[in-house]
């Protein structure tokens, strides 16, 4: 190498190392491929219907009245409302929430669900 260029070539590599350090952190930080709300929805509910009593129907709130929120390490907090039909055929209201996220064996896991009376 010239001596002349020497400071040169340290300066590209430098560049290309950070660019490549840059775009490793980028593809760690991506939100998990392949979740669509229609299935981060779905999860959240089937969690949610795990709380409640088997004997129970239940008709949840459609995709545009659930709210979906992005949380810290890859968690998702879903929320809406449920209908819980009794076998009597009352049918009462209730707001729900819980916090799902993937585990390192890529399975779904769900906490700090609740299902609530709703607020007038």
């Amino acid at each position: 190498m010239p001596k002349g260029r020497w400071p040169l070539y340290m300066l590209f590599l430098a560049a290309v190392g950070l660019l490549l350090a840059g775009g490793v952190v980028l593809y760690k930080t991506r939100p998990p491929a392949g979740n669509t709300d229609k299935e981060l929805v779905s999860v959240g509910q089937g969690f949610v219907r795990g709380a409640i009593r088997g004997e129970l129907k239940t008709t949840f709130s459609g995709d545009e009245e659930t709210h979906i929120e992005r949380l810290p390490d890859r968690k998702f907090l879903v929320a809406g409302w449920v209908d819980i039909m009794a076998e009597d055929g009352s049918t009462e209201r209730r707001t729900f929430s819980c916090v799902i996220y993937k585990t390192d064996s890529d399975l779904w896991a769900g906490e700090n669900v609740a299902v609530l009376p709703q607020q007038l």
